[in-house]
């Protein structure tokens, strides 16, 4: 029940957080030129969202799509190949034909294979640019793709060019090809019909509404609108019909029976509309689950037991016997997600996919489901690399593990499943929102965040326990846990003002009242004399002294927000970074605070320090600032249109330092700091945790878990 809350929770607070679409070029002084390709970088989507599928007969495989430029293959439902690189942007629609596979998608995506998915070519276009809806190619081998620019495009079988042909709708929703004839429906009930996809004839529909699905059987089209109506094509008498059910929602799914004689029509409400196309009688229906109308996404036949299954939102599968009159559901797992469903028809197994990777297998008739990735959408701020297993930890108490990737399951594509932990929080209606996540000598680790929670972990973050919980009416919200070794204690710093201090790893906490007028939000410490420096809200500065274990408050005049607390054990000093560039640094007791003349207005997130001695600070527009060992100046060595950068890390074999983002950025130099290379992750999606595993691979942490492997010799 607890996990199935979480999954509830994650689905809520992903639609809160997007990721806004950005072309991020490099620019700056010292920044290198070229981007490092796929080929170098092995980057696996862990949590794409999946948004569509079919099977492929031809290959015998499985092929679904979605999110951050993410197609998988898999031949059997349970080992699934990812294909992701060409593109950061969402596909929306495959279409195959014998090993022709054309894949299209956002900002003018348009991908094609060859070989039945294995390697992928981009053939975008700079102009006219479109989101990319619906792709076909046709039995005599011509490709076409529309979208959302009013336009058509038509690549002829054995031609290297797509030609635009223009067509009257603002935006084409669904091509198909029945019969020989193209169809293709869209905006304003515009639907059209064309023999060769240049000339098009557009029917009168007296529809206003927007036609965004078509689906054939061998004698009949149906054209689904987005107001409850639909048009019905009949082979025979060469006509189309409209009709309008009365449904209050937009149609989403339907399927034929085998021969064609059967029709189910599914909403977005739940709603049912069945037909008998022999006897022209039709029949509304409906699918609930626990007695709730849920939306419908995928509507097929199972022609082995001559049964119609439908999948939808909350994991919602039903099936019915009697050609949709009534329906028999059930939940897929412990889903809470939208699920879309494939059917092998060589097989008879059932493949269902949704948001965050979530994928599950059966056989025909649905039951028992076997779950090949748990739903992981949701916010994972924070990452850790062990021996064996990756950790990630997210914002409404998700706990996920991973085993570590061999080098063979990287080279095929391939990495293992990774599993939610039930964790078992005092109240779990309020799970805290991770922030802070540290390991202790002994190599337990303490996490902690708003709500008020501090938990621990002795087994490498796979099972954990509060150690403190304070009621969630005190509205308390930890931003920091900080390791001090001068007195072996450990301090989380709370944003309201208040600090906790633990003198025995974590296990027993003492409160005090820092009494600052704004909240506090990074905080570092001096290791060789126990001064912590928090910092926050208008410039807001907090000193502990553990001589006195208290708290002593300080400002510095016109000074804005302060983002991040660094304590540099080659310089001895404490850097501040904060708002329009700002960065203050002070002694070792942090006092004598003195402003840097930095020479950005970026906002600077933090400061860190790499092996050799010089300091990097990093924020936003792509900022990267250094200031070499034995230096007091700070140059720019990096900056770029838009993104920022959140944390530094550093290889601890090789030295390569990564700093990494929002907007899918992540950057890396091997020079100490002084130029900079972007490694594309092909996301855009924001990351903040970053994790390094002794295999020279690492996780990328966020709003998608990316695993990288990256070259040998680096």
């Amino acid at each position: 029940m607890l996990r199935s809350l979480f999954v509830f929770l994650r689905s809520i607070f992903c639609a809160l957080v997007f990721a806004c679409v950005y072309l991020c070029v490099l620019l700056g002084c010292g920044q290198a030129d070229t981007v490092t390709s796929l080929r170098e970088y092995n980057v696996h989507i862990v949590n794409p969202d999946y948004d569509g599928g079919l099977y492929d007969a031809h290959n015998n495989q499985y092929v679904i799509w979605g999110s951050d430029g993410v197609i998988a293959t898999s031949t059997n439902g349970a080992s699934w190949q990812q294909y992701s690189g060409a593109t950061a942007y969402t596909i929306r629609d495959v279409s195959v034909h014998e090993n022709n596979m054309l894949a299209v998608g956002d900002s003018n995506t348009i991908l094609e294979s060859f070989d039945g998915g294995t390697s992928w070519q981009s053939a975008e276009r700079s102009e006219n640019s479109s989101d990319y809806l619906t792709a076909l190619i046709r039995t005599n081998g011509d490709k076409l793709t529309a979208g959302t620019n009013g336009q058509l495009l038509l690549k002829p079988a054995g031609q290297p060019q797509w030609h635009p042909v223009g067509v009257a709708t603002p935006a084409v929703k669904a091509l198909i090809e029945f019969n020989d004839t193209l169809i293709a429906s869209g905006d304003n009930g515009f639907l059209a019909t064309s023999q060769n996809g240049y000339e098009w004839q557009v029917l009168e529909t007296n529809l206003a509404s927007s036609i965004g699905h078509l689906v054939s059987s061998s004698n009949h089209v149906v054209a689904l609108a987005e107001q409850g109506d639909f048009l019905l094509f009949d082979e025979i008498s060469q006509g189309w019909r409209l009709f309008d059910t009365k449904v209050q929602a937009p149609f989403s799914a339907a399927a034929f029976s085998e021969n064609g004689s059967e029709l189910v029509i599914a909403a977005q409400n739940g709603q049912i509309v069945c037909g008998d196309l022999v006897t022209n009688t039709w029949q509304p229906s409906a699918v609930t689950l626990d007695t709730v109308a849920h939306g419908v996404s995928s509507v097929i036949y199972n022609s082995a037991n001559k049964t119609f299954l439908l999948s939808g939102h909350s994991g919602m599968f039903a099936t019915s016997v009697d050609a949709g009159k009534t329906w028999q559901a059930t939940r897929v797992n412990a889903s809470y997600g939208v699920q879309h469903l494939l059917f092998n028809t060589n097989s008879g197994q059932l493949v269902t996919f949704g948001r965050g990777g979530e994928l599950h297998l059966s056989s025909g008739v649905g039951q028992p489901w076997q779950t090949v990735q748990e739903n992981l959408s949701g916010y994972y701020r924070l990452g850790k690399a062990f021996n064996n297993h990756w950790l990630a930890l997210g914002t409404v108490g998700e706990v996920v593990t991973a085993s570590i990737e061999s080098d063979a399951q990287l080279s095929n594509n391939i990495t293992p499943a990774w599993q939610m932990h039930d964790v078992q929080y005092p109240n779990p209606n309020t799970p805290p929102f991770f922030r802070s996540l540290i390991s202790l000598p002994n190599n337990h680790l303490l996490a902690a965040g708003p709500t008020g929670a501090i938990m621990k972990s002795e087994d490498y973050g796979k099972s954990w326990r509060p150690v403190l919980w304070t009621p969630f009416d005190n509205n308390e919200a930890f931003t920091q846990l900080i390791y001090n070794a001068f007195n072996n204690s450990v301090i989380a710093i709370e944003a309201q003002g208040n600090f906790y201090i633990s003198p025995n790893s974590g296990e027993s906490w003492q409160s005090q009242q820092i009494q600052a007028p704004h909240r506090l939000w990074a905080g570092d410490v001096n290791p060789s004399n126990g001064v912590v420096v928090a910092v926050g809200q208008r410039g807001q500065i907090a000193v502990y002294n553990p001589a006195n274990n208290n708290w002593a408050v300080q400002a510095i005049a016109n000074i804005p927000d302060l983002y991040g607390s660094f304590y540099s054990a080659s310089t001895q000093q404490f850097y501040l970074a904060g708002q329009s560039g700002s960065l203050i640094v002070g002694s070792a007791q942090g006092d004598n605070w003195q402003v840097v003349n930095t020479g950005t207005a970026s906002a600077l997130r933090n400061v860190s320090e790499t092996p050799k001695g010089a300091l990097i600070g990093f924020g936003g527009n792509q900022t990267i600032l250094r200031k070499p060992p034995k230096s007091s100046a700070w140059q720019i060595v990096n900056g770029g249109p838009d993104g920022e950068l959140r944390s530094l890390h550093v290889h601890p074999q090789t030295g390569q330092l990564f700093v990494i983002g929002s907007h899918g950025l992540l950057f890396s130099s091997l020079d100490d700091g002084v130029t900079w290379e972007r490694i594309q992750l092909h996301t855009q999606a924001g990351f903040r945790g970053f994790a390094l595993a002794e295999n020279n691979r690492f996780l990328a942490t966020g709003e998608r878990l990316v695993v990288v492997d990256m070259p040998a010799n680096q």
